[in-house]
């Protein structure tokens, strides 16, 4: 410790020298205990609470690939709500299964720079876009605004990403009295990213709205090759009862024989409905019991002196 007479240059040579004074914890089988059962019990507690939160949530969910099987079509569903769903918001979900978002050169067919900076480039400025580089690669021929597009042009958005935008369109309406309920698309993408990495450059030459949230949701690159990304917000109470969902079937899962489903689910303080998080902390919250039982049998069998006793003994 460096007490009230130690000289400034003192200390500050104790310091430069790596000499200042440390605390060396020594643990023992009692601390140990303490903090593995303190551990165990708090991620109990965790696990338990997320489990029963989750039990709270509403969620609904629907396949439709097998029921709107060609391009094009347009195709009605029905779901069943069995409570009154009051506490808003509620989150309209499209989730794929068994499309590999994760590919190695699937990630790379995307140019940040040219979604970022809000300019049309050059064919020779996207080449990490390849090969969906011109309007030629592309499967849109028209703009935004409605405008032909020049397929010698270079895509605005370029790459496989961005080609690959899931465009099926979704409209619900509650039967009991053929009203459809609104599905905002507003607030469903991050505000930094939707502030600072997704520009539009000439809506004359893009084929799609760059801006759009449900574009920028996208192009968030899925770890798994089943994953769910937000459609829209519905900021309105959903009586019980059944409704229908108008779908417009555009994005072809046949050709990876995916699934398509829709899901509508609410959200709590640990987001969505997630019981693996739960699980994950009833398992660590399982070990370090576990742990700090077997440390307390340990200390049992061999208190504190008994080493010194048998030392004693044969002395």
């Amino acid at each position: 410790m460096v007490g009230p007479a130690t000289k400034p240059y003192q200390l500050s040579y104790a310091f430069k020298q790596q000499l200042m004074q440390a605390w060396r914890p020594k643990p023992t089988l009692k601390c140990a205990i303490t903090v593995y059962a303190i551990i165990g019990l708090a991620f109990f507690a965790l696990g338990i609470s997320i489990l029963v939160l989750n039990e709270k949530i509403f969620e609904n969910f629907h396949r439709y690939d097998d029921k709107c099987s060609e391009i094009g079509q347009t195709c009605e569903i029905t779901i069943q709500i069995d409570q009154d769903v009051v506490a808003k918001p509620v989150y309209f979900y499209y989730q794929l299964r068994g499309f590999y978002q994760n590919h190695r050169r699937y990630i790379q067919s995307i140019s940040y720079s040219q979604l970022r900076e809000g300019v049309f480039k050059n064919v020779s400025e996207i080449d990490t876009c390849s090969p969906v580089i011109r309007n030629s690669d592309n499967y849109y021929n028209t703009s935004v605004t409605g405008k032909a597009l020049d397929p010698n042009q270079s895509a605005h958005p370029c790459g496989f990403v961005a080609r690959s935008f899931f465009n099926d369109t979704f409209h619900i309406f509650n039967i009991a009295d053929n009203r459809e309920i609104f599905i905002n698309e507003s607030g469903i993408a991050w505000p930094d990213d939707k502030a600072f990495k997704f520009k539009n450059a000439n809506l004359d030459l893009q084929w799609i709205d760059i801006e759009s949230e449900r574009f920028i949701t996208w192009v968030k690159i899925s770890p798994f090759t089943d994953f769910r990304k937000s459609w829209g917000i519905i900021n309105v109470d959903l009586p019980k009862g059944t409704y229908k969902v108008v779908i417009k079937n555009n994005w072809n899962s046949k050709a990876f024989n995916g699934e398509k489903w829709i899901i509508l689910s609410q959200a709590n303080v640990f987001g969505g409905k997630n019981e693996f998080l739960a699980y994950c902390y009833l398992a660590v919250g399982a070990l370090s019991i576990i742990l700090a039982i077997i440390f307390i049998f340990r200390k049992i069998r061999r208190p504190k002196g008994m080493l010194d006793e048998r030392i004693r003994e044969f002395a």
